[in-house]
């Protein structure tokens, strides 16, 4: 397999749980899981992206899109609808969180290696989908680096911003089904 440009690392097989995007026409499955829809949609992502990459959006949309990018303790990858209901339930533990904080900080509050931005930010990356259609998910993927361009297009499309954001994504919570 050498010969031919592939390598292979025993060792690792069935224990490490990431992939390698879709670079270079190759991909590597995650926990020998091949649902490859997270890393599919930032392959895609970048062939229509006309600057630079914004993570909180492009995350956001392959978290709902695609999954969490993680296998379980299964090997069956983590769906945003599994990490929504994590989230739901950690605030109901943690009642004075704040969302603006986790979505700011990321801290690790799910005993996963899924993202709490991430996952925050597929229930906004919804709402803009919801409202604007695939115009606001090109937006999205368009907004340039930096929170304060994701802000910027989530303002324009759903009206969610540093202010109102707890008020905000709590509601995309509460309707979340």
């Amino acid at each position: 397999m050498r010969l031919v440009g592939y390598e292979y690392d025993s060792e690792s097989a069935g224990i490490i749980n990431e992939s390698y995007g879709v670079e270079g026409n190759i991909i590597f499955s995650v926990m020998h899981n091949e649902d490859f829809s997270h890393d599919t949609f930032h392959y895609y992502a970048s062939k229509i992206r006309t600057g630079a990459r914004n993570s909180a959006a492009e995350e956001g949309i392959a978290y709902s899109w695609g999954n969490a990018y993680y296998a379980d303790e299964h090997g069956e990858m983590i769906t945003q609808k599994q990490v929504v209901k994590l989230l739901k339930t950690y605030l109901q533990s943690h009642p004075q969180t704040s969302l603006f904080e986790l979505f700011s900080k990321n801290p690790p509050v799910f005993n996963l290696q899924v993202k709490v931005r991430s996952v925050i930010s597929s229930l906004i990356c919804d709402e803009v989908e919801r409202r604007k259609g695939i115009a606001g998910i090109k937006a999205l993927i368009n907004c340039g680096r930096g929170d304060d361009n994701y802000f910027t297009i989530v303002n324009e499309a759903v009206g969610i911003n540093t202010t109102n954001f707890d008020t905000g994504v709590m509601d995309l919570l509460t309707k979340y089904n």
